[in-house]
């Protein structure tokens, strides 16, 4: 009995040992067929209305959320991200919003017939817009490349390059 508690107690200790190891700060994002709401905050959470209606998948700093049922209007469903570090969205069949401002070194946002808002406060923004996604930016950058394809829009006439 004494060793296959030392056992468990063992096993636990390397499994906790290892996840806390392995785990990396998430800062870049992956979605498919939802609205994807992100919200600053210090302390990390992801909230999603119907989990079960997705595919969720977190690899190294990346986490991937895709719809399950690809068939008709999108988006199909809300995730909300609460975070401090943003470097990378992947949106397609989506819909972005940033109502608050994020503060970020050098974000990348790429969409894929996709809609929505990056409000930003960054030293580097990437844009790519493709698919006939329409992307409205707001907030400041020190540089910024915009690259849009496929009758996608990029609205900047809300956003301010620092000079």
């Amino acid at each position: 009995m004494r060793n296959i508690l030392i056992f468990i107690l063992l096993a636990i200790t390397i499994n906790l040992g290892n996840n806390v190891s392995a785990q990396e700060k998430i800062t870049r994002f992956r979605f498919a067929g939802y609205k994807v709401i992100f919200i600053p905050s210090d302390v990390f959470r992801i909230e999603i209305d119907h989990p079960e209606w997705g595919n969720q998948e977190t690899k190294g700093n990346l986490f991937t959320l895709t719809i399950k049922d690809a068939k008709g209007k999108m988006p199909k469903d809300t995730v909300r991200i609460y975070t401090d570090s943003v470097r990378s969205i992947n949106m397609d069949y989506s819909e972005l919003v940033m109502d608050k401002q994020m503060g970020a070194d050098s974000l990348t946002v790429s969409i894929g017939s996709s809609h929505g808002t990056v409000y930003v406060e960054a030293n580097h923004l990437k844009i790519h817009a493709k698919a006939g996604s329409h992307i409205t930016l707001r907030g400041t950058a020190q540089s910024l490349e915009c690259q849009s394809k496929g009758h996608s829009y990029i609205d900047q006439s809300q956003f301010h390059q620092k000079k």
